[in-house]
């Protein structure tokens, strides 16, 4: 643990140098994702670790398909250039970051904010969940096009198609390219709260749900490289409640956060636009909270969230009110703050504290560091 917290101490002294001179934190933003790519994709032993090495040395163009089409060929390119399955690993954690940053940057600006929250969650998730890592940081880059034109729709069409060739979850977003001005309607609410009640419903009384389900589980679930039902280990009788909440409360979070960039003069056009995006998506979450009923594991569409949120949060934190060099707080800010901080203890502790032994410890235990 000792590297590790060297690494913490270094990027954190180094974020108060720049604070202190009253420049932007590009310097201590890298430390802080070159610390995640060494932390995560030097990490050798996890509850998916052989699955994913298994898979990488048995791969074949016949094992290439359309649910994950980017991850079978990059798996039968690398393998078959005689690249290890470490080298491989830590060459898609960087793209992943990458990405990440590219979010970032585009959002917020470097931002060690961020870094803070994507680390308390869901970093450790991340580094078990190769394959949804990446799909997660494209899809996240492919958001901040969606508010623009045609162009900006295409790029984030063509980005999500990328996405889902490694991991099939990111297709329940590609409604939002067609549906984007309809989801944020003033009249959603008309149409939104009955169909949950009648989906929440159907899902957990009706028996004809059977085959839509069933499907849907094969699409997602069957997926023997990440053992999804080791970070979710309520029962679906009770846990789904869990997830409602967490719903719920980001909604709060997206809605603040988004209440403080509109009224900020410090935000650019693009940040307000942004705003709405995520607010969009959060509103949008709450369409998959009936499969939460059938199978927790569908909360994986809830987490693929949580890198553009995290962005936004940290943007509206950030803010400045009355001089673009420092750092002011507002009741709003603390209020926002407060309650993001509850919502990732909440996530980390139902969603990866039961997971401790297989996920948590080995992270930090068997990685590039030691």
């Amino acid at each position: 643990m000792i590297p590790i917290l060297l690494s913490i101490t270094i990027i954190i002294g180094v974020y108060f140098i720049e604070l202190k001179k009253n420049v932007q934190h590009h310097c201590s933003f890298i430390l802080s994702m070159f610390f995640f790519f060494f932390l995560m994709g030097g990490n050798y032993q996890n509850a998916d670790y052989d699955a994913y090495r298994y898979s990488y040395y048995n791969s074949s163009f016949e094992n290439v398909n359309f649910a994950y089409w980017a991850y079978n060929l990059s798996m039968y390119f690398f393998s078959t250039l005689g690249i290890s399955f470490i080298s491989y690993r830590l060459l898609l954690y960087a793209i992943g970051l990458i990405f990440i940053s590219f979010t970032v940057k585009k959002v917020s600006g470097p931002n060690l904010l961020f870094s803070f929250f994507y680390f308390l969650y869901p970093m450790i998730i991340d580094a078990t969940q190769m394959k949804n890592f990446l799909a997660m940081s494209i899809f996240s880059f492919a958001l901040t096009f969606l508010s623009e034109n045609l162009l900006g729709k295409i790029k984030y069409t063509i980005l999500l198609l990328l996405a889902g060739g490694f991991h099939i979850a990111i297709f329940a977003f590609f409604p939002l390219v067609i549906f984007k001005n309809f989801i944020l309607s003033k009249n959603l609410r008309y149409f939104f709260i009955p169909f949950i009640f009648i989906a929440a419903l159907f899902m957990s009384t009706m028996g004809a749900n059977s085959v839509l389900l069933n499907y849907l589980s094969s699409l997602m679930i069957n997926d023997f490289a990440d053992k999804q039902s080791l970070y979710f280990n309520q029962s679906v009788n009770y846990g789904f409640l869990i997830y409602f909440f967490a719903t719920t409360l980001n909604f709060f979070v997206v809605c603040k956060a988004r209440k403080i960039i509109k009224a900020s003069t410090y935000t650019n056009d693009f940040q307000k636009k942004f705003s709405e995006i995520v607010y969009m998506c959060s509103i949008y979450s709450f369409l998959f909270f009936p499969l939460y009923m059938f199978r927790l594991e569908f909360s994986r569409i809830f987490r693929d969230l949580f890198i553009v949120i995290n962005c936004l949060v940290a943007l509206a934190l950030c803010i400045q009110t009355y001089d673009g060099r420092y750092l002011t707080l507002s009741r709003d800010k603390i209020e926002l703050g407060i309650c993001h901080i509850i919502l990732l203890g909440i996530l980390y502790y139902f969603g990866i504290h039961e997971a401790y032994d297989s996920v948590v410890q080995p992270l930090f235990l068997y990685n590039i560091f030691y």
